[in-house]
């Protein structure tokens, strides 16, 4: 019995693979499509990519789109766009046979070209027209499976699902061991190999497989719930020894007499218990993957205005912030900058106890994300440049900053106001 089921990459996929294709929308085509051929163009590989003729120009301008020099692949004849009546309906009728000899001497023919494959997309939709042969596709199908495992070759077979019925479609998958469903890639598990597909007995073996598939589930579920108590435990220990190093840093500051060294020390307890707060918010959470970081916001603001601010009172702390899933490589590092820059609010905006205001956003477009820490109080000293400063706060921010591939803007007027931008893929 297998035990998992391998997710693929698009830039993953091998002479050998032959895929289905199962879209809904013009957008998952357009970028199935464009990634399949850009990647084969990258190694090195001879691509057919065969459509329907009135579809052409809009996979040609998919292509210039996504590639400036699609061109000068169309020129040496690396990529070749042909119509379904180039390759699939030779003389007018589909022969599975005379299709899959076709594959095999251009495949031949490439790598006499010097390419490393052939490489086929190959858009299905013309086999609802009704064309002489059109009804021998499944056959087809799964011929190509003893086909493509011995020969440097790879295919997708693209499949519109708006308009071919569900009962087609269920023999698609049969018929194809990996399957992109949307854009992502899987191992098919409803597959089945040439030899069993064409046996007497396949409908056995569809229900062997089934059961197998309904063990396997299973499996994966019980494997995965152990994951998440071990992930939420790992968590926990991260957390508690960082709330460690939080307590050993405090032990040892009370020896200090030195006011300077005893506030560094405070500085760093605040770090570790930054990244602490986000272990801690990650094993409290259902979902060990993401953190809140706008709940996570609000509660590490709060607990710095309780151990920085000289009056609580004074200083009022407003919040506008988004609930956005961030996972544990941005929430980390994002989380020190908001550390390090609302400190800075709270110990050096508003000296001698002069009222103020803190403000916080936290705001997402699409994949970019904003989170903005301003005061009105004396702002940031116009002889500094934040860039290249000798405090060590700021060069924390400033190389975090870059770790998370964002930008960071200051505004100094009527107070400090520090904008750092960055991407967010979750959602």
């Amino acid at each position: 019995m297998k035990k998992w089921r391998q997710l693929y990459k698009i830039e993953d996929l091998k002479p050998g693979n032959h895929l289905c294709c199962i879209y809904e929308t013009d957008e998952e085509y357009k970028s199935i499509i464009t990634s399949y051929i850009q990647f084969g163009l990258q190694n090195n590989e001879k691509i057919l990519c065969i459509v329907e003729d009135n579809n052409i120009e809009t996979v040609l301008s998919y292509l210039k789109e996504d590639a400036k020099d699609i061109d000068h692949f169309l020129t040496t004849g690396q990529l070749s766009i042909l119509s379904v009546a180039d390759l699939y309906l030779e003389g007018g009728n589909f022969d599975p046979d005379r299709m899959i000899k076709k594959l095999q001497e251009e495949t031949v023919k490439a790598l006499h070209e010097g390419y490393s494959a052939l490489r086929i997309s190959g858009e299905m939709s013309w086999t609802l027209r009704g064309f002489p042969g059109s009804e021998r596709l499944i056959e087809y199908e799964a011929k190509l499976n003893n086909f493509f495992p011995k020969n440097e070759c790879l295919a997708i077979c693209q499949y519109d699902a708006r308009i071919f019925n569900p009962e087609i479609l269920i023999e698609i998958l049969e018929t194809h061991p990996l399957a992109i469903i949307g854009t992502e890639v899987y191992e098919n598990f409803y597959y089945l190999p040439p030899h069993e597909f064409f046996s007497e007995n396949a409908p056995e073996k569809v229900l062997e497989h089934w059961k197998e598939n309904l063990h396997w589930r299973k499996e994966i579920k019980n494997s995965l719930a152990e994951k998440e108590i071990l992930l939420k435990e790992i968590h926990h220990r991260v957390k508690n020894n960082l709330m460690i190093i939080y307590s050993l840093l405090n032990l040892q500051s009370s020896y200090l007499e030195d006011e300077k060294s005893r506030e560094i020390f405070k500085e760093s307890q605040y770090r570790a218990r930054s990244m602490a707060l986000i272990h801690e918010k990650l094993y409290m959470s259902t979902d060990l993957k993401f953190i809140d970081f706008g709940e996570y916001l609000k509660t590490l603001s709060i607990e710095l205005l309780h151990t920085y601010a000289t009056s609580i009172e004074s200083i009022e702390l407003e919040m506008d912030v988004e609930s956005i899933k961030m996972d544990v490589n941005t929430a980390i590092p994002l989380g020190l900058i908001s550390n390090e820059l609302i400190t800075n609010c709270f110990k050096h905006a508003f000296p001698g106890g002069q009222k103020g205001k803190v403000q916080i956003d936290l705001h997402k477009n699409n994949s970019l994300c904003e989170m903005i820490v301003r005061d009105d109080g004396v702002g940031f000293p116009e002889e500094i440049d934040f860039c290249n400063t000798t405090s060590l706060g700021l060069q924390v921010v400033n190389s975090l900053t870059s770790q998370i591939d964002g930008s960071i803007d200051l505004d100094n007027i009527n107070g400090t106001e520090f904008k750092i931008t960055f991407k967010n893929s979750n959602k």
